[in-house]
């Protein structure tokens, strides 16, 4: 072999490994999934309860890896997002599997190939100390994270919402008169959603929005509180990072401004 050919070959077999090590150790921006949404909480806040966009539309349907929450058409009932099936959990608790042609005026969807679990065991805490165990482990709180965590629980609070008629009434008299509490004890299942940073303020709720769907399909909605056991049956959590631009799908939402106090109210059923 020519001296100065095997030299070149050397060059790029060493030019070649250094691109992969400083991949592995920086990531691939480029590679993250995107965010896709439909309308803004914000707007659901307002009372924007008419369905956009069919679920068949949005990315990932039918995709194992899919995950996400929302709403339906007319405020009817929490989604759940799990295995690229699209749950609705209504007031009634009677789950039902949604079709490609129902349509939604809200909802946060990505699809994610989490890896390796950021945790895997008993963890001993409460909804709030779960929620303080994940941020602190977040990489960058600049950008938003799917968020996925299986296993068994002691207890999961969730909610839903009663479909509504027009003229809509606003999402907070809702919550406030006609939300329905469900108090599910000894429960396994998979928590789904995700974690929006500050950039995100008038998009979407800034912090955890999380829904959960038991793993017979027979009960869920969106999370109010959590509690595993305490070292005995282990949970598994997984996070992923998003890209930072979101994927609209329907018009492009706006950022509204909206009442702290309502927020806090919505997310935590208050």
């Amino acid at each position: 072999m020519d001296f100065h050919r095997e030299n070149d070959m050397k060059h790029t077999r060493m030019l070649l490994i250094t691109l992969v090590g400083l991949f592995l150790i920086g990531g691939c921006s480029t590679c993250e999934p995107s965010l896709a949404q439909v309308g803004t909480l914000q707007g659901l806040l307002a009372g924007e309860y008419d369905g956009t966009v069919a679920l068949g539309d949005l990315p990932g349907t039918g995709n194992p890896q899919t995950i996400g929450l929302g709403t339906f058409d007319a405020l009817d009932g929490e989604m759940v997002v799990l295995d690229g099936a699209y749950y609705r959990v209504p007031t009634s608790g009677r789950i039902a599997v949604m079709k490609p042609t129902d349509t939604t005026p809200f909802v946060n969807v990505a699809t994610v190939d989490f890896g390796a679990p950021l945790f895997q065991g008993s963890f001993n805490g409460n909804y709030a100390a779960l929620k303080t165990y994940i941020s602190s482990k977040l990489p960058d709180p600049t950008r938003p994270y799917a968020i996925r965590i299986h296993g068994s629980f002691r207890s999961v609070k969730t909610r839903s919402v009663p479909r509504q008629t027009k003229p809509y009434k606003k999402l907070i008299a809702v919550v406030k008169t006609g939300q329905v509490v469900f108090e599910l004890q000894h429960v396994r299942g998979t928590v789904v959603g995700f974690c929006f940073p500050a950039s995100f303020k008038g998009l979407n709720i800034v912090g955890f929005h999380l829904h959960f769907l038991t793993a017979d399909r027979s009960a869920g909605g969106h999370v109010l509180g959590i509690q595993p056991y305490a070292g005995s049956r282990e949970i598994t959590i997984c996070i992923a990072p998003l890209k930072k631009d979101i994927q609209w799908f329907g018009k492009k939402g706006e950022v509204r401004e909206s009442s702290a106090e309502d927020l806090k109210a919505i997310e935590q059923g208050k």
